[in-house]
């Protein structure tokens, strides 16, 4: 009777942690591979395309800048009496009150450089697009490994639990038989229930990275799940200082950071440009009456800029220049330090990967079969099998998990470097 009390919550949770593995890897279709599930964020996420919807528009701004001025047409209202050119010479008489247009042909020095200014304004938008692409991109990569990790993990929980149920199984026998102790048998289910709570703990995790996944890719939140291909270990052999090279000139941030540079000295020679005065060259026409003459007056003003508006303006362009600078300094530290911390744990993740394929995990599994062996002659505890038979299955969990830094670091310095590493 004990024993078939020890041997029901068993068999219950064998079943649980299989059934809860197979529906996370199963019913989903095919794996989607990493490349497509790149192209598919590109093609449809909104912020991309808002953003350069965004640029669009200041594109066309800095050509409407860029180009001429068009002449301004203006029409006086009826009720303003306009002057004859015999009432400038003193003829007599007030001219008739009716509809009088009048032109403006502008020219400005400053035109040029304020139509520089507003390209390289544009060129420092176009360069955000890229930021957020590959920032998207690279949180597409990251949920992705993640998830790859995770359905890796329901496996390596899937077997562990279903070499454990025949242990305890097995263990649960003999001591219908009146061997082995009850505390043993207790302590090793103690241990599939931690399973079990993992396994619900990663259904959790998985869920809510499906949802961010869906999101980047512009996905409807009831789609089916995107399921990962298996995480694969890629040969890294890339040099620091190669890398350090390769963020500097093809890093997305540092470019905009140059950019962003050109744009506000741009916006610095558009303010000096501004001391030529602006010249504007306007007309009159009055029509005729029953007995006034057809009646023009030219006009011809000269703008002079105020001083202190100048001086001001030069001013603030300045130290956003000097702040644009300061800026690209930081930002170029920082994306190296970087470089340099993906760099080691690349390097420190393979080591890892090594020491577990190659060493932990094949001695693990030799000292399990030792004490399965030894317990199976009634020479070993069952307790000692099942503390090795768990340290064989961590050391298999501490492989995935290097196996994931590894390849999660090379995703990330392929987002500072621009290279293709994976």
């Amino acid at each position: 009777m004990k024993a078939a009390s020890l041997l029901a919550p068993v068999v219950m949770l064998s079943c649980g942690i299989f059934v809860s593995a197979q529906a996370a890897t199963q019913g989903h279709g095919a794996p989607t591979p990493l490349t497509d599930a790149v192209a598919e964020a590109k093609n449809n996420n909104t912020q991309i395309a808002a953003e350069c919807h965004a640029w669009r528009a200041s594109a066309y701004l800095a050509q409407q800048i860029s180009g001429a001025r068009n002449s301004e047409l203006t029409e006086l209202s009826p009720g303003i009496d306009i002057p004859k050119p015999h009432e400038l010479t003193g003829e007599g008489g007030h001219a008739p009150k009716g509809s009088n247009p009048s032109g403006r042909l502008p020219y400005s020095a400053e035109l040029r450089s304020r139509g520089e200014a507003a390209r390289r304004e544009s060129e420092a938008q176009h360069a955000q697009i890229d930021i957020s692409r590959v920032d998207i991109v690279d949180q597409v990569k990251t949920i992705y490994l993640r998830l790859a990790f995770l359905y890796q993990m329901y496996e390596l929980d899937d077997r562990g639990a279903a070499d454990m149920a025949a242990l305890i199984q097995n263990e649960v026998s003999k001591y219908s038989l009146g061997m082995g102790t009850q505390a043993e048998v207790l302590q090793a289910q103690l241990e599939r229930s931690k399973l079990l709570r993992e396994t619900t703990l990663q259904h959790e995790e998985v869920g809510g990275l499906q949802a961010d996944l869906k999101a980047l890719l512009h996905r409807a939140p009831d789609s089916p799940d995107l399921i990962p291909e298996a995480v694969t270990l890629t040969p890294f052999k890339r040099a620091a200082s190669e890398l350090a090279s390769a963020a500097e000139s093809r890093n997305p941030q540092l470019i905009a950071d140059g950019k962003m540079i050109d744009a506000e000295s741009a916006q610095l020679n558009a303010a000096k440009s501004d001391p030529d005065p602006d010249f504007n060259l306007g007309y009159t026409f009055a029509p005729s009456g029953e007995i006034h003459r057809h009646g023009y007056v030219l006009s011809f003003n000269m703008r002079l800029p105020p001083g202190q508006r100048m001086k001001a303006e030069i001013g603030a362009a300045s130290e956003r220049l000097e702040s644009s600078r300061a800026q690209a300094g930081e930002d170029r530290l920082r994306k190296l330090a970087e470089v340099e911390k993906q760099y080691v744990v690349a390097i420190s993740s393979e080591e890892q990967i090594r020491e577990c394929k190659e060493g932990l995990i094949p001695q693990s599994n030799a000292v399990y079969q030792s004490k399965l062996s030894g317990y199976q002659s009634d020479r070993e505890k069952f307790s000692a099998v099942i503390e090795a038979f768990l340290d064989e299955l961590a050391f298999e969990n501490d492989y995935l998990q290097a196996l994931l830094d590894h390849e999660t670091a090379l995703a990330h310095l392929e987002t500072l470097t621009g290279e293709k590493l994976r």
